[in-house]
């Protein structure tokens, strides 16, 4: 968790918005016990409760801490199953719809980015490559046609991008990653819903 600070303490210009990053990332990865404090984490990081407060309340209404005030905060972790379950369903719908709407448009800036996808596998650059797939999902929710749905997707693909991009790094998912896109994305050029 304090070393995921400080890398974002380098990336972000404020220490409420490193703290943000590393305290999601930290409770998406189960890192601490059900509950946290303010004071608690600020003896972990060195810093004054204020970034922390301001970074527990965005928590908060993200819906990944319950604040009860003068208690400690309950930590709602997602679980896998949760995860795997919300998005399947979330990118069969956006597919569907993509299917039934995408513009040429649309499908030119989905292949270039299969092209960046194909590119960052065969580097075996993993975490460009899930830059690329989460772009790939965005860019289907967005061809749908639905402002919601693409609002939906793109807090999904925020509050999982951890998991997800732990589960591209494992042996052989890169190649089976870029194969499975490349067949979702033409699927949607041939508009076959099967």
């Amino acid at each position: 968790f304090i070393e995921r600070f400080q890398s974002y303490s380098k990336e972000y210009s404020t220490l409420k918005d490193a703290t943000y990053a590393a305290l999601k990332d930290a409770i998406l990865l189960n890192m601490f016990p059900s509950e946290i404090t303010e004071t608690e984490i600020s003896a972990l990081l060195h810093i004054s409760r204020t970034p922390i407060r301001e970074a527990m309340l965005q928590l908060s209404n993200d819906g990944l801490l319950e604040i009860n005030h003068g208690r400690k905060a309950k930590i709602r972790s997602l679980t896998e199953k949760d995860i795997t379950i919300v998005l399947d369903s979330i990118h069969h719908l956006a597919l569907m719809l993509c299917i039934d709407h995408a513009s040429k448009e649309d499908l030119n800036d989905m292949e270039e980015t299969i092209a960046l996808i194909s590119f960052y596998t065969k580097r075996k650059d993993f975490h460009h490559l899930h830059k690329y797939n989460s772009r790939f999902h965005s860019q289907i929710a967005r061809a749908s046609g639905n402002i919601w749905l693409l609002d939906i997707m793109d807090r999904l693909l925020s509050y999982t991008s951890v998991f997800r991009e732990y589960a591209i790094s494992r042996p052989n998912r890169m190649d089976v990653a870029c194969e499975e896109h490349a067949a979702i994305f033409q699927a949607i050029c041939n508009r076959d819903k099967e």
